[in-house]
């Protein structure tokens, strides 16, 4: 870990002691940060992140904050942080060097407006990470997408980089698209994973996930090195016509709703394929059986 134990210039506070705060402020702790106040609805979350970070204080009173923090990070659900920007602004006593970032993914730090009028800078830092409760790892090597006032976004970049991390910065307009594509590849792959264990418990001996863990570990180490097309391997890249009808039949018997989400991530596979300049002839022929059962769930009803 770099700078780990060294003291560090900014201090730190977190309004908001869920999985992000409590992580964050457990992590820069670790890295000589001084944690000035940890804030949350709920005393009894505040204070059992005060003591794994060490900060000076815990409160569920927003006034509280210690006006000596330089960078105070808004880690809270999306919805209520315009509330906690407005809570701010209505505080007096901080310098206008003070950084207020929140930690969403989908919103810019135009959420946080009302403060404008305390000149202070206002930015977002959404690590691209998926936290999970108890967090206890570290951010070495993980992308970071910061936005805001250039002074702000400069001293988090900083602020990033000492944890390990790799900042890069992001437009506000953005931060929509950008956000879709990190909720699509966490949350949409422990959707798949569940797609995968629905079948899998279909077998007459049921198996767990842990048969195609190192398959999936596989195809990332894959797509990391060689690129999404290029990892492509399978019936629809070889055109495996009969291959795709037997598992349509069988998942259309188990579910017709498996039916549909194996089609419709098919498609997708199919405009790869169709890069890769694979068998147009067979891979035309399966588009036509994809859309077969379109046309009989339509008679069906």
């Amino acid at each position: 870990m770099k700078n780990r134990g060294e003291k560090q210039k900014e201090i730190l506070g977190f309004i908001g002691a869920g999985r992000v705060g409590s992580a964050l402020s457990r992590l820069f702790h670790l890295y000589g940060f001084n944690i000035s106040s940890i804030i949350d609805r709920d005393i009894n979350k505040a204070q059992n992140c005060q003591k794994e970070c060490g900060a000076w204080t815990s409160s569920t009173n927003i006034e509280e904050i210690d006006k000596k923090t330089t960078i105070i990070f808004i880690t809270v659900p999306d919805d209520i942080i315009n509330d906690i920007g407005l809570a701010l602004a209505e505080i007096g006593g901080f310098n206008s060097d003070v950084i207020v970032a929140h930690t969403s993914g989908l919103l810019s730090s135009d959420i946080l407006s009302p403060l404008r009028k305390k000149k202070i800078l206002l930015c977002s830092f959404h690590p691209c990470f998926s936290f999970t409760e108890n967090f206890r790892g570290n951010l070495e090597n993980i992308p970071v997408a910061i936005e805001g006032d250039s002074k702000g976004c400069l001293r988090l970049e900083k602020l990033a980089r000492s944890i390990g991390a790799n900042p890069f910065f992001i437009s506000k307009d953005d931060k929509l698209l950008y956000h879709i594509g990190c909720t699509v590849a966490s949350n949409y792959l422990v959707a798949l994973m569940a797609f995968v264990q629905r079948i899998l418990g279909q077998l007459e001996q049921r198996k767990s996930l842990e048969i195609v863990l190192p398959m999936v570990r596989g195809t990332l180490d894959n797509i990391q090195k060689k690129g999404v097309d290029h990892a492509l391997t399978g019936p629809i890249l070889r055109g495996d016509i009969k291959t795709i009808e037997k598992h349509l039949e069988t998942l259309e018997e188990i579910d017709p709703d498996l039916t549909s989400v194996y089609r419709t991530l098919g498609r997708i596979t199919l405009t790869i394929a169709e890069r890769l300049g694979q068998d147009a002839k067979a891979l035309h022929l399966i588009k036509v059986l994809f859309d077969s059962y379109d046309k009989t769930k339509e008679i069906s009803t």
